[in-house]
């Protein structure tokens, strides 16, 4: 039973081995999708990314400020920190993240009125 055991182990050792990444062309990609509208309070927003290079992010509404606004190659938390909504209508705010090369994502952030 033993050797049965060692026999497959040697078989399946080298399918272990650690599989190197391609390298891809410089991208940014949103691991956290927009989901259910934030309430009409001030507040933050954690959203995650994966950079295979340099990126920036920017905000289009005055409400809404990112941090940090720019990285490098990784994983990444930003936080979209936003005002509160006094007013009677929904609103969205676009947070667009460029990589390096110049593919974007885009992140909508829809806050709720206050009722």
């Amino acid at each position: 039973m033993s050797f049965a055991l060692a026999l497959l182990a040697v078989v399946l050792a080298p399918s272990c081995q650690k599989v190197e990444t391609p390298t891809r062309p410089d991208s940014v990609a949103l691991y956290t999708h927009p989901g259910k509208p934030v309430s009409y309070e001030a507040g933050t927003r954690g959203v995650t990314i994966s950079a295979t290079c340099d990126w920036t992010v920017k905000s289009d509404a005055s409400w809404v400020t990112v941090s940090p606004e720019s990285g490098s190659v990784g994983i990444h938390e930003v936080v979209l920190s936003y005002s509160e909504n006094t007013g009677t209508a929904a609103r969205s705010a676009n947070v667009v993240f460029t990589a390096k090369g110049g593919q974007s994502e885009k992140f909508v952030l829809t806050q709720n009125p206050k009722q």
